[in-house]
């Protein structure tokens, strides 16, 4: 083999070994009263953990939000809600945390992060080929695209980026070569609306969280043809965009999301015959 050629790697035999397994983003929105309030007891204690590891607090807003963000995490309130946000290692330490209150989870990253690799191997390049010689693999992937750049290395998407199931495998060592070394690369799903919902509430359910991070990331990446160099788990979430809705369901879902807390910030502030009498709550 010359110094030009890619090593050969076969999708469905290599693997490496497992450096890292867990949540790498959590953003969850809360409405009423009780809920934001205890949210914001929490996203305190998070802000204040992140405070102390010399990380400096700033003021930050965001789609009328109003809040701070201190290392890697954010939060603020604002008249219908109140919006926390955590990334990266604070997110696999703190995201049980947040999923202690009901919660609306908007986006939930998952990341297998193997490491091993040989160094001029690329994953990313690789699994693009292979997907891009087969006509049935790019049905199966559909949205995707390869790029590659410096200092960053070589990465795939799999989804588009309004996908509410968007995959990425990256090369981690060139984007964070002081905390992983060369050979490591991450599998990253992230989950997006009522997949990141679902999503999380399986697995703050489950006994076995790191197995089924595992098997969830695995799946997920084998369902859009994408072949995974590590070993699954048993377990695992497929995160399934949801069937399409009929109008019914589209009507309790509009009622859901934008019309709810509205209601409930109307309530908080004794409003509430009103609301009734104005929905015909009360059953006359």
């Amino acid at each position: 083999m010359n110094a030009n050629q890619q090593p050969s790697i076969s999708p469905s035999k290599r693997c490496y070994a497992v450096r890292s397994v867990g949540v790498d983003w959590i953003s969850a929105t809360a409405t009423g009263q009780r809920v934001r309030q205890a949210v914001a007891r929490t996203a305190k204690r998070l802000l204040d953990a992140e405070a102390g590891a010399d990380n400096n607090p700033r003021a930050w807003r965001w789609k009328g939000y109003v809040g701070q963000q201190c290392g890697a995490v954010t939060a603020g309130e604002r008249a219908d809600s109140y919006f926390c946000q955590v990334s990266g290692h604070s997110a696999s330490l703190y995201w049980l945390a947040l999923l202690d209150h009901p919660v609306n989870v908007t986006r939930l990253d998952l990341q297998v992060t193997v490491g091993g690799v040989p160094p001029k191997a690329d994953l990313a390049r690789a699994e693009w080929e292979r997907i891009d010689a087969d006509g049935n693999l790019q049905r199966q992937a559909g949205w995707r695209s390869w790029i590659t750049t410096r200092p960053t290395g070589s990465t795939l998407y799999v989804g588009s980026p309004k996908s509410d199931r968007r995959l990425r495998l990256y090369d981690k060592h060139a984007e964070d070569p002081l905390g992983h070394p060369p050979g490591c690369w991450r599998y990253e799903l992230q989950a997006r609306r009522d997949v990141a919902g679902s999503i999380a509430a399986a697995l703050s359910g489950s006994d076995r969280c790191t197995d089924a991070i595992l098997g969830t990331v695995h799946k997920c990446f084998r369902s859009r043809a994408v072949v995974p160099h590590f070993r699954p788990a048993a377990g695992g979430v497929l995160g399934n965009v949801p069937r399409a809705r009929s109008d019914a369901e589209r009507r309790l879902l509009w009622l859901s999301r934008q019309v709810r807390p509205t209601v409930d910030w109307l309530r908080d502030r004794g409003y509430g015959d009103h609301v009734d009498a104005l929905f015909r709550l009360s059953g006359n």
